[in-house]
């Protein structure tokens, strides 16, 4: 989140403001522990130094850190949180801000789900004490106190959080789909996550004379037929011809990635399969399959004003994932591994911006045959 956007909000579960740095470290344990347990909604957490806020206005005045005796960096707080026995390590990070003439300092919390409840498994004392095991949690802007335990709802949550539970199958997908780690496959080719194995995609063919083969003048008489389908550049289609003519392998075809939660259906994405026996843009010979949204989802996605926007937007979509999702699985044991990103440099920028226009541009060439 935009430091400008964090300075806008009030204190709340997920955002805690400090006059200065903490003068005992047991105060910046503390403080970490109840932000990595909070139950906010908020994936980040945040520590923000150099800003008093008044409790009744919430009127804000800043401070400069940037001399503070007791100032930390990244690796300060990560050694401190190595020596303390904590049972996980949240992902920590410190940036500098200068904001109305004051450097003030930003401590993001990013904590992992899966390991909650965050606890020391030793009694921590630096002459305040952080108790063995106790859950501290934080309520609205309020730290649990030293001296005391969430409250045994509150456990109660977190240990749901910690399995999952707390979320429908779809928001389970759309968290997961992003963590490539959690994913495996099976040797019937199911893929099914770690973390919920009832979370599975299953591969669907739509029927069995879809592939079609870059060799064969039947089946695709011209560039334009294979732009059309798969969006790939001059450039490459040019270079691809000329190193790969003799090819009798390459082809790409459709097919459905369903997702199922307990043998219920909650996605179907139609994905386009693209097999290649070498990539002559990029002067790597090798084999190599690449997955990629089908023509309705880029024909529907706004393009604005550049490509980089549309890589960017293409990119957050569930379908695009699903395909980051395959090709990782694809070439997990590979010696030689790319990504699946490198798709985007083979496609036809402007046929993708304005269709329309293109072709009236390129009527001659796209009819030309091989």
């Amino acid at each position: 989140m935009n430091i400008k956007n964090l300075l806008r909000l009030t204190e709340s579960d997920y955002l805690d403001f400090k006059r200065q740095w903490h003068s005992n470290n047991a105060d910046l344990i503390h403080d970490i522990l109840c932000l990595c347990n909070s139950l906010s909604e908020n994936k980040e957490r945040f520590i923000i130094i150099g800003i008093k806020e008044d409790s009744k206005t919430k009127l804000k005045i800043f401070y400069c850190v940037k001399k503070d005796k007791n100032k930390k960096t990244e690796a300060d707080i990560v050694n401190l949180l190595r020596g303390i026995n904590i049972n996980y390590f949240p992902k920590i990070e410190v940036l500098e801000h200068y904001v109305k003439g004051k450097y003030i300092d930003c401590i993001k919390i990013t904590p992992f789900l899966e390991h909650l409840p965050y606890v020391l498994t030793k009694e921590y004392s630096n002459g305040i004490k952080i108790i063995r095991n106790a859950i501290y949690s934080r309520d609205g802007s309020c730290n649990t106190p030293k001296t005391e335990s969430a409250n045994i709802d509150k456990i109660k949550k977190m240990f749901l959080m910690q399995r999952g539970e707390q979320y429908t199958p779809q928001e389970k997908f759309e968290t997961w789909i992003n963590e490539i780690d959690s994913w495996e496959k099976d040797q019937s080719g199911v893929i099914y996550c770690k973390k919920d194995l009832d979370l599975r995609v299953k591969k669907v063919n739509i029927d069995d004379n879809n592939v079609r083969y870059f060799n064969k003048t039947a089946d695709i008489p011209d560039y334009l037929s294979v732009l059309r389908d798969i969006f790939i550049s001059e450039k490459f289609w040019k270079a691809r011809k000329e190193v790969l003519q003799n090819s009798i392998e390459e082809h790409y075809s459709w097919f459905n990635a369903c997702v199922f939660y307990k043998d219920i259906q909650i996605y179907n994405f139609h994905v386009l399969n693209v097999f290649l026996k070498g990539m002559p843009i990029t002067a790597l010979h090798t084999i190599h399959s690449f997955y990629f949204p089908d023509s309705y989802l880029i024909n529907n996605v706004d393009y604005k004003s550049t490509k980089e926007n549309f890589i960017m937007t293409m990119k957050k979509t569930l379908n695009y994932k699903i395909c980051e999702l395959l090709y990782n699985l694809d070439s997990r044991n590979c010696h030689v591994k790319y990504s699946n990103d490198i798709y985007f440099k083979w496609l036809n920028y402007n046929f993708i911006k304005d269709v329309t226009g293109y072709l009236k541009k390129h009527q001659k060439l796209l009819y030309a045959k091989r």
